[in-house]
């Protein structure tokens, strides 16, 4: 199971692949040119297989874009039995030279827009089950910051229109009483962090042009209106999580080149390799950007009845502190990771699925959040107050659970039965989520003073390159992984 930013990856491995005048086309002139077969026939058959077999990921993706009407409409177009787009593909001489054979084949921005366009709608399902399993046990008044962070590998004229269908589809999460889902990228200071920063690296933002104004904000949480020392440790986070994207896009556009070049040199003689290692490519890109599978990590804090503000916003800031420094190390190794499962399961024709919803690797982050969050407030403790501090941080019990959501209830009935396969699990986009939790019965009022005092601090004292550089290491070290 991989992170939202690591499926954020895995879409951009995808799309700077088969977008455009891509590799991916180079690729196909060089394996599938017609020379390479005995006969037209055999390699109309080889041209069918890979765009419009009955195994073909490619379909799934069609179908999807012919059916987008708009959310929770079951009306789409028929798709006819002969399909014009392939046939006249396969009239066009022996080339990839069709453009509109398949709308993921358009442009970079075109692509993004069509296989992030579902996925507000999985949130909003997935968001549900989680108000429901949280909520359950929740005695006061209760944030819950749920890093989704897939938008930061969007090209900026793609953001614009993600922000919005992202926040119809969430709305009625977003202002509910004593319990509140943060999506911290809905955030207006948040997205204005976001813009400052694409802008300073030479792109032009349009996330908060035009129609995009900070209207209703009253709605927010007080503390993300008025806490400074908080809003700014999260404006702090998605800076450099957008920083780090930067880098990561440029490194999965490297990568994505070079995989393109090995297959067509590996499986220049067998077009039937070819196909295999193309079809697990974007099966990978397809359930990545409907967060199929995934782990979801979301911290908690919540206000007990009776505690101090002092107590709580010491919580909240090194729930926050924690959450930082899960963007600059856990997040990034995830994103090497899954980058590198998928690429190796290309290069052997078989399908990364299995091996990204194993398990293993979702204990493996259950596991590196809880040390994280325990070394991050250890840190802050023992660098104010020594390291002979004798200080017990407890994490409440908040074991891990699964959402499945019903392809039936996100995708209209065209594509269903395309996206209710095996790899599905019988039609269930699997989500799981990882609570973490501060347990604030474990911080007295020195250690309170502590936290509150460093999180000023940190705000004035951040060395955004030496945390670049731990970052970029961390994702360099997921991606040099023997799986």
């Amino acid at each position: 199971m991989i992170t939202p930013l690591s499926q954020g990856a895995i879409t951009t491995l995808g799309v700077f692949g088969m977008a455009g005048n891509s590799p991916f086309r180079e690729a196909v002139d060089q394996v599938l040119s017609i020379k390479n077969f005995k006969n037209r026939s055999e390699w109309e058959a080889a041209v069918q297989d890979l765009f419009g077999g009955k195994r073909s990921p490619f379909v799934s993706m069609y179908e999807l874009f012919l059916s987008r009407t708009e959310y929770g409409s079951t009306d789409y177009e028929e798709v006819e039995d002969e399909d014009p787009h392939l046939k006249k593909f396969i009239e066009t001489e022996d080339r990839c030279k069709y453009r509109n054979v398949y709308p993921f084949l358009e442009d970079q921005e075109t692509a993004y827009d069509h296989f992030s366009y579902s996925r507000p709608l999985v949130l909003r399902r997935y968001l549900n089950q989680l108000k429901t399993r949280l909520g359950q046990r929740r005695r006061g008044y209760t944030l819950v910051f749920l890093p989704e962070t897939y938008d930061l590998v969007l090209p900026t004229v793609v953001r614009r229109s993600y922000y919005q269908r992202l926040r119809t589809a969430i709305a009625p999460f977003l202002s509910s009483g004593s319990f509140q889902v943060v999506l911290p990228n809905q955030l207006p200071f948040i997205q204005r962090e976001i813009d400052q920063v694409l802008e300073k690296g030479g792109k032009i933002s349009e996330a908060n042009s035009g129609d995009t104004r900070e209207e209703g904000t009253e709605d927010w949480p007080s503390e993300l209106a008025s806490d400074k020392l908080i809003t700014g440790t999260l404006q702090l986070n998605y800076r450099f999580a957008t920083r780090f994207a930067i880098v990561a896009v440029r490194r999965l556009s490297s990568l994505s080149k070079q995989l393109f070049e090995l297959l067509a040199e590996r499986h220049k003689n067998d077009p039937r390799r070819f196909i295999l290692a193309v079809h697990s490519l974007m099966e990978s890109i397809v359930y990545s950007s409907i967060m199929n599978p995934s782990v979801v990590p979301v911290f908690v804090v919540e206000k007990q009845p009776g505690e101090t503000k002092d107590k709580y916003r010491a919580k909240a800031v090194a729930t926050l502190l924690a959450f930082k420094h899960y963007v600059m190390s856990v997040d990034p190794f995830y994103i090497g990771l899954s980058s590198i499962v998928t690429i190796k399961s290309a290069l052997s024709g078989t399908s990364s699925v299995p091996y990204l919803s194993s398990p293993g690797v979702s204990r493996m982050v259950n596991k590196d959040l809880e040390s994280l969050v325990r070394e991050v407030v250890y840190k802050v403790v023992s660098k104010e107050l020594g390291s002979a501090t004798d200080f017990t941080l407890s994490l409440e019990s908040e074991a891990p659970f699964v959402s499945r959501i019903p392809s039936s209830s996100v995708f209209d009935k065209g594509v269903v039965s395309v996206l209710s396969g095996p790899r599905l699990g019988g039609g269930a986009i699997t989500i799981q989520t990882i609570p973490i939790n501060i347990d604030s019965s474990s911080l007295d009022s020195k250690v309170v003073k502590v936290i509150l005092d460093y999180g000023e601090k940190a705000l004035d004292q951040q060395n955004m390159s030496g945390i670049e550089n731990i970052a970029i290491g961390s994702f360099n070290r997921g991606l040099s992984q023997k799986i």
